[in-house]
């Protein structure tokens, strides 16, 4: 009966894992580098726009902290407003009317600043924008002139007090967590090499049919007459032999590959040195004739 091969599965399951470990551990970079990072990244700098707005509003903090969160308010919403968004989201609120508003017309819009609270860790900048608008005027409000707080002053030091509370378990992004991304991200294209090494090793198909007959995937047909040579010195330490046609050419037969491949290696080896290996690839055990052994190797043919 014919003997052919197919993929070994320890080695078919290796490259699959190895594939499947790579565009895991590819796609998380990904995502690392393309959002978890950034949204820590942006977190961190509203919690410090909120930190900075709520120590100018309390005792002793205007003069050391309302230059900072001025400048950082005012570039923020430049920014919002130069990337995102649009000026007319503003249309519905009045800012020079929310700087001097009483205490009813606050209450009014108190449910969209706690909405921008509510929001400050989602890519929602339409309401994180509300809040920066409030900011803006409790500054421009000018140092608060009683304590405790009152109107718009009272307002924003809550909504930035709470925003604080919001992102206070986030971190400021290390310098090295993006670069780092990239060992991931450069994962990916081992995936489709991967693949490729398991579905051009599993297309290739050795088999020796009963009359001696070896097709060899890529090197065609050899006739039993043609196959003039089989080199087994690597086979005991790499399960690798080389068959030698009649006309010089060598083709490497790797076991460690293919499934029964031994097989055809242990039925050439066996017709051509009877004496040194049986038809299982195996050395022939010296001491007894018909035992099979593994505890010498034969030497090189």
């Amino acid at each position: 009966m014919a003997i052919k091969t197919t993929i070994a599965r320890h080695y078919a399951w290796r490259n699959l894992i190895f594939a499947a470990v790579c565009l895991i551990l590819g796609l998380w970079g990904v995502y690392d580098y393309v959002y978890a990072i950034p949204e820590q990244s942006r977190n961190f700098e509203r919690g410090q726009i909120c930190r900075l707005v709520k120590e100018s509003l309390e005792p002793g903090g205007w003069r050391e902290s309302s230059g900072a969160a001025r400048e950082a308010v005012a570039g923020e919403i430049d920014r919002i407003l130069k990337e995102h968004m649009d000026p007319e989201v503003l249309a519905g609120m009045d800012p020079e009317t929310l700087r001097t508003a009483d205490e009813a017309t606050l209450r009014a819009h108190a449910e969209e600043f706690m909405r921008a609270i509510d929001a400050i860790k989602e890519r929602n900048e339409e309401q994180w924008l509300t809040a920066l608008i409030l900011f803006d005027q409790a500054l421009r409000a000018g140092e608060p002139a009683v304590y405790p707080l009152t109107g718009v002053h009272l307002l924003a030091h809550d909504v930035a007090e709470q925003g604080m509370d919001a992102v206070a378990s986030v971190s400021q992004p290390s310098t090295y967590d993006r670069p780092t991304q990239w060992l991931f991200i450069l994962c990916l294209p081992f995936v489709p090499w991967a693949l490729w090494v398991y579905f051009r090793t599993k297309a290739r198909v050795y088999q020796l049919d009963d009359d001696g007959t070896l097709h060899l995937p890529g090197d065609g047909t050899w006739s039993q007459d043609e196959v003039a040579e089989i080199n087994m010195d690597r086979w005991m330490s790499k399960s690798v032999a080389e068959v030698v046609h009649s006309d010089g050419r060598r083709v490497e037969l790797d076991d460690y590959k293919h499934k029964d491949l031994h097989l055809i290696v242990g039925a050439i080896a066996s017709r051509l040195y009877p004496e040194q290996w049986t038809d299982e690839a195996k050395p022939v055990n010296r001491n007894s004739d018909n035992s099979v052994g593994n505890s010498t190797k034969p030497e090189a043919t």
